[in-house]
């Protein structure tokens, strides 16, 4: 009706535009008859009545042909829903009047015309669609309607779920299932690598293990975790693990002290001899022995292997008369661990009661302590006193506390355990795999096969000459037949370089003054290569590989020493100090040194 309303003028314009040439066509017909009129009145005068016979003529005047008036078309389109997402359908519904055709843009082109006209759409944004019509007058109107998109919200992206099994593997470790599903998730990664959303893997663990599932799209990311445990094995206790002590190691007869006892690291099972009932884990208990006694309290973690911790208790036994106690010597011998790996130290404590001499040595034939031949005030620093040693294998460490006559003895014990394995045993030797050249010293220089035989040529004729010089000569000159001269010697043990450090006054295998012998010397190449093989087997067994230099200055320093104890230290410092290349450590004459002044 709107449309109607605003052609209306337009109507009438037109209505009065036909009316104007009407008017005008009839003003200038009859004004052209009046005019043909008065003519012929007037020439009838002139001329008689020859043109009176005209008068009443009239020429007829042609009737106009009216303009059409314009048809003007009208079209209404509407959309429902108005309102749609991303890729959603819209239902586009129009009407025309007094059109004969019709289109809608948006690549829709030419469309049906009438009442209730409907087409589907689907817009992947807001779009406007305008609909034209046409009349059969040429006349155009245009009308619209707009469809609006609702905006797409993504969610995060979740794990429904993440899960490893089993979540907990013996010692050493073992497969895990890890099976996981993802939702909203355009990429997945397993700890960094991508995966499918829903899955499954297997994998191997062997210490303890977090998984981490990250998953992301366009909204933001998310991530989940699985965790996994490896049992570890359990720590081997010690007596560090134990403090073992006595509110007074040395009594008198038929008096008392206390045993006093705490663990840590574990240990759940205690148990102490010599009539100790208490079996608590921390404790106290006193006790009234009549005679010196050790009283050892064993200790022990789940299943492992029980440890024994020594703690001797003096007794002063009365001799029956009046007054005084017993004149004999007291000792007490601590252990600071009675098992410990090949390297480590142990510290050695000893009291001592009425003591005048005081000796420790070990079962391998060694003195540690000797106060023989010491002023007083020494004496009487080494009565009491604490080693620190680092036995190379299984030694037991027995203290002598002498006075006049009467002695006491107190010993301890440490089990020592190697852990150097040899995996791979070579038939030839050197046993050398993936030693670099570099590493090696320097011995000699390549002569090659031709350079080699002249050496060797003109090594022999230096003998044979020399042969004559010495011997046919001298007999040739009637000189006394070639004697070798008797060489003597003043052998002297070397410098105790492999020395252990003492934390009180005693130093641990202190060199002894051995008196000086006068022998002959023995000048053996045989002697010598022996040496070398057994110094050589051992440092192979440990994969360490030893220069000729460093085996001779070895050989040279410990004459008349247990080199066998003081290579093993060697070599497990050598192990502890340089680095290796393909399990192969190598030893200079230099780093030889090195390691020597070490100890």
């Amino acid at each position: 009706m709107k449309n109607i309303y605003l052609t209306l003028p337009t109507i009438i314009l037109a209505a009065f535009l036909l009316w104007v040439p009407v008017v005008v066509t009839n003003f200038t017909v009859d004004t052209a008859v009046a005019h043909a009129l008065g003519g012929n009145n007037g020439g009838s005068g002139g001329s008689g009545g020859s043109s009176g016979g005209n008068c009443c003529t009239t020429t007829p005047t042609p009737t106009p042909t009216p303009t059409p008036s314009p048809v003007l078309p009208v079209c209404e389109i509407s959309a429902n829903p108005g309102t749609v997402t991303a890729g959603g359908n819209s239902t586009l519904t129009w009407s025309t009047t007094r059109a004969i055709k019709a289109s809608i843009d948006q690549s829709i082109g030419s469309v049906a015309i009438g009442s209730n006209i409907t087409r589907v759409v689907s817009p992947t944004g807001e779009t406007k669609y305008t609909m034209t019509v046409e009349s059969s007058t040429g006349h155009k109107a245009t009308c619209n309607t707009t469809v609006k998109i609702t905006p797409v919200v993504v969610p995060l992206p979740t794990c429904d779920s993440f899960t490893a099994a089993p979540t907990s593997l013996p010692v050493g470790g073992g497969s895990v299932n890890l099976v996981w599903n993802t939702t909203n998730a355009t990429t997945v990664k397993l700890d960094g690598q991508v995966v499918n959303a829903d899955d499954s893997k297997s994998v191997t663990v062997t210490a303890n293990k977090t998984f981490t599932l990250d998953l992301s799209n366009t909204a933001g990311t998310k991530s989940c975790t699985a965790a996994v445990t490896v049992n570890q094995p359990e720590a081997s206790i010690t007596c560090a693990s134990v403090e073992f002590t006595a509110s007074s190691y040395s009594i008198r007869e038929g008096n008392s002290t206390t045993l006093n006892w705490t663990t840590r690291n574990g240990i759940d099972n205690v148990r102490i001899n010599n009539g100790v009932n208490s079996t608590a884990l921390n404790g106290s208990e006193s006790v009234s022995p009549r005679s010196d006694t050790i009283y050892t309290l064993t200790a022990s973690k789940g299943n492992g292997t029980p440890i024994n911790c020594p703690l001797t208790i003096n007794v002063d036994e009365d001799n029956g008369g009046g007054g005084g106690g017993s004149s004999s010597p007291k000792c007490t011998l601590k252990i600071s661990d009675n098992k410990i790996s090949l390297g480590e130290r142990v510290t050695i404590k000893w009291d001592t009661t009425r003591a005048t001499e005081v000796t420790l040595k070990d079962n391998h034939g060694k003195t540690l302590i000797d106060t023989d031949d010491k002023s007083s005030s020494e004496k009487k620093d080494l009565y009491d006193g604490e080693i620190t040693l680092r036995p190379e294998k299984d030694t037991t460490y027995t203290l002598v506390a002498e006075k006049g006559s009467k002695d006491k003895t107190c010993k301890v014990s440490v089990d020592v355990e190697d852990t150097i394995v040899v995996t791979q045993v070579r038939d030839q030797q050197p046993l050398v795999t993936g030693i670099a050249l570099t590493q090696v010293p320097y011995t000699g220089f390549e002569a090659g096969p031709f350079m080699t035989s002249v050496f060797y040529t003109l090594l022999a004729a230096w003998a044979l000459y020399m042969a004559y010089v010495l011997v046919g000569r001298r007999n040739g000159m009637n000189a006394s037949a070639f004697t070798p001269a008797t060489v003597t010697a003043d052998i002297v043990p070397a410098t105790a370089m492999f020395t252990e450090k003492v934390t009180a006054a005693p130093v641990f295998y202190q060199a002894q003054a051995a008196p000086v012998v006068a022998s002959t010397a023995t000048v053996g190449y045989d002697a010598h290569v022996d040496a070398t093989s057994t110094i050589e087997a051992q440092a192979h067994a440990a994969h360490v590989l030893l220069s000729s230099d460093a085996i001779g200055y070895f050989i040279a320093a410990t004459a008349g020493e247990d080199r066998e104890a003081i290579l093993s230290r060697v070599l497990a410092a050598a192990k502890a100090s340089y680095p290796s290349e393909d399990g192969w450590v190598v030893v200079s004459a230099e780093r030889m040194m090195e390691l020597a002044s070490k100890f």
